[in-house]
């Protein structure tokens, strides 16, 4: 399962159905932001070569994706848009 916090130290997390194996995969480092307000995510498990995580950033007006295994050191912003993405909640993947 995945889940995202706000809090102070904003992150994406998975771990195992039951709790265990909890992994932060997706932080801010390095002067690198990727994460204030992850609000939505989604998997694509179905991508060519790796499975996707993408999630949506309601403070930075962004998405953002990464391949699960790998997510610190593929994440790729895909849009940003301060007039047309205001307060994003959710994304899905459609047909990718």
């Amino acid at each position: 399962m995945f889940w995202s916090d706000w809090g102070s130290h904003p992150n994406i997390i998975a771990a195992s159905l039951d709790g265990s194996s909890m992994e932060r995969i997706v932080y801010n480092s390095d002067g690198k932001t990727l994460l204030v307000w992850p609000n939505g995510l989604t998997l694509d498990l179905m991508s060519s070569g790796s499975e996707k995580l993408y999630w949506i950033d309601a403070k930075l007006h962004s998405v953002f994706s990464c391949s699960i295994i790998n997510c610190m050191g593929d994440a790729v912003l895909l849009a940003y848009d301060e007039d047309n993405i205001k307060h994003p909640f959710s994304i899905t993947v459609f047909e990718v």
